[in-house]
């Protein structure tokens, strides 16, 4: 089965969004697709499936809201920075969303990230399985989810910021016994915290503290910035 796109984004940062819009229609047209965004904005895709948030609520209020609003079995949540720079893997994206939806896990991670190895345990060898044992268990990255577990998290943790629910998140993620998988496909490593994907090539993320991050796709931002004619003046780079 097809995952929807989600993206959760604000009109504060729309000149990111022409790349994420852009690569997404690219190579994932044909995908249902879906916005929370605080208003309207007329340069939202009409393919979007709009859902609107109270901009006064804090970031997990915000992702109750709209997440509620979903029939979607599986997501696979975004913010505007995480967009592709490849061509991805539609046929493991489905093949794995529908293992995802006949087993017990919640959620599968489109790339590997942190220093923990997990096993493959499915037939999968580049599916790893994430368990307690993982310090990070959760992160806002795109990943295939079963939206009714994702909002059960976002219920259930703690923390006002986007980055406090992150690290709640983790404790949360025990508690209620909300685990999965990984993908691990042979990508090289960036940084130091995550590695490429070939099932989903997305920027990791292209944004750092407000700033375009070439430091780590230098290659990957450039081709992007000259496709669709991003002033980088405006944001300025890191690298």
């Amino acid at each position: 089965m097809r995952p929807t796109i989600v993206l959760y984004t604000h009109t504060d940062v729309k000149d990111v969004w022409m790349p994420f819009f852009g690569q997404t229609e690219k190579w994932l047209g044909e995908y249902n697709k879906v916005v929370f965004v605080n208003k309207y904005d007329d340069t939202i895709p009409v393919d979007y499936k709009k859902i609107f948030y109270d901009n006064t609520k804090i970031y997990r209020e915000r992702l109750v809201t709209c997440l509620e609003q979903l029939d979607d079995e599986l997501i696979i949540f975004h913010h505007e920075d995480m967009f592709l720079y490849d061509k991805p893997d539609t046929n493991r994206i489905e093949l794995y969303s529908d293992y995802l939806i006949n087993t017990n896990e919640s959620f599968i991670k489109l790339i590997r990230g942190g220093n923990q190895v997990g096993i493959a345990d499915n037939g999968y060898s580049d599916l790893r399985k994430i368990d307690s044992s993982f310090e990070y268990i959760f992160a806002i990255q795109p990943v295939i989810w079963k939206t009714d577990k994702f909002l059960e998290l976002v219920k259930y943790s703690g923390g006002d910021t986007i980055w406090e629910f992150e690290i709640a998140a983790q404790k949360a993620c025990r508690e209620r016994n909300i685990f999965g998988y990984y993908v691990d496909d042979g990508g090289k490593q960036r940084g130091g915290l995550h590695w490429d994907s070939k099932i989903y090539p997305y920027v990791a993320t292209a944004v750092v503290k407000g700033k375009w991050n070439t430091r780590e796709y230098p290659n990957e931002l450039k081709d992007i910035f000259e496709k669709y004619n991003i002033d980088l003046k405006l944001r300025g780079r890191n690298g």
